[in-house]
């Protein structure tokens, strides 16, 4: 897909923008951003302002600093076993004496021209803001949120032991996670580097790994916040055995002094949530992380063809054709089965389809046609959500 028109550039004074960031302009890049959020940007999130990704913080630069700034990783994931590529969109921030000049919208516009070139094929954003929904970027998923307190805890403990992973047993980590069937595709280094900034920066946290056979080999981790001030402590991400964590879940809270624990379980995640239904934890239906929006729909379903042939059969995915027409902010898309057409109408509910969403609203135009109800078959397909790979 091609974007037929330019990001508008920023033109106030001397300002000049959209533009990567320049490698002598990093340390007033992350001045900006320290600013904007809270000091120690940079430790918390050196994958996104390592000097390799400069070129995808988008800046805008004036009097020869840094002023507004919108920046991405792009990252490899997998959904049930298709490869895809996404967009991590973040640190989002313009100085406070320059904002109102549209540098942040004409940032995002030229992100969004960057991410067609580099191949990507869904951007997720870490907010919901009105500059995020303008650019049909959507809260979508059937997840679920669940809070667990101490004594409960307690009640699902059954002989897990935990302890505490740093970078010399990494590898056992990234196996288990390399087993999940909703994931993003990190490498060694990303990993490493996330056990140190979870020890030495202000989003402090540990890995902690899970065994059930007295210490031997791990049977699964999970990577947690260290408690706010009330004692709610945040789980980031978890894999491998689901009765395993379970089981450690008591232990986690006794090491960490929290007085509840918090779990978002990925609506697709059918054995974690039988648990805590069979435990008597409440669950409250959740979004997936931030929100969504598709940058390349025809390419994105020809990735997702396989699974499509799981649920709707061969015959059918290998029939299925998938069309687009108008710009970034006006598309159509088109779904057809033979010479039966679907035509969803917007980007809004093109990623509300192909996620799902808690009140199903969108599922409205998959039926009264044969490619209407194929589609219907083969998706929501599971949300993704980031991890230790936020932005």
């Amino acid at each position: 897909m091609t974007v037929s028109r330019k990001a508008p550039m920023a033109e106030a004074g001397a300002a000049r923008g959209p533009i990567g960031c320049p490698p002598e302009l990093r340390s007033s890049l992350v001045d900006l951003i320290d600013e904007v959020f809270r000091p120690g940007m940079e430790a918390a999130f050196p994958h996104l302002l390592a000097e390799e990704n400069l070129e995808n913080c988008r800046v805008t630069v004036a009097d020869g600093k840094v002023v507004s700034h919108i920046g991405y990783i792009v990252s490899d994931v997998t959904i049930l076993g298709a490869p895809l590529r996404v967009a991590c969109l973040g640190a989002v921030g313009t100085l406070e004496a320059c904002r109102g000049q549209g540098y942040a919208t004409a940032e995002f516009t030229d992100c969004l021209r960057r991410m067609e070139s580099q191949g990507v094929h869904l951007l997720m954003v870490s907010g919901g803001r009105s500059l995020y929904q303008r650019n049909h970027c959507m809260r979508v998923g059937r997840d679920f949120g669940c809070s667990i307190d101490a004594g409960d805890a307690a009640g699902l403990a059954g002989g897990a032991t935990i302890e505490p992973i740093g970078r010399e047993r990494i590898d056992e980590v990234i196996e288990i996670q390399r087993l999940e069937p909703v994931r993003f595709v990190r490498t060694r280094e990303l990993w490493l580097q996330a056990v140190d900034w979870l020890a030495d920066s202000w989003r402090a946290g540990e890995v902690l790994g899970i065994s059930t056979s007295g210490g031997g080999a791990l049977a699964a981790y999970v990577i947690v916040v260290s408690p706010n001030d009330k004692g709610w402590l945040r789980v980031m991400e978890y894999g491998g055995s689901r009765a395993a964590i379970a089981a450690a879940l008591g232990a986690i809270i006794e090491r960490t002094g929290a007085k509840t624990i918090g779990l978002h379980v990925p609506g697709w995640d059918a054995q974690m949530l039988a648990l805590l239904r069979s435990a008597g934890q409440e669950l409250s239906p959740a979004s997936s992380s931030g929100t969504q929006r598709i940058v390349n729909f025809r390419e994105l379903m020809e990735r997702l063809r396989p699974v499509l042939a799981e649920r709707a059969g061969a015959k059918t995915a290998a029939a299925l054709e998938f069309g687009e027409s108008g710009g970034p902010d006006d598309g159509e898309f088109t779904v057809r089965l033979g010479d039966s057409e679907l035509v969803i109408p917007d980007r809004d509910v093109l990623v509300k389809l192909l996620f799902g969403t808690q009140d199903d609203e969108e599922r409205g135009v998959l039926s009264g046609s044969p490619a209407a109800e194929a589609l219907g078959r083969c998706l929501p397909v599971p949300a993704l959500n980031y991890g230790i790979s936020y932005v």
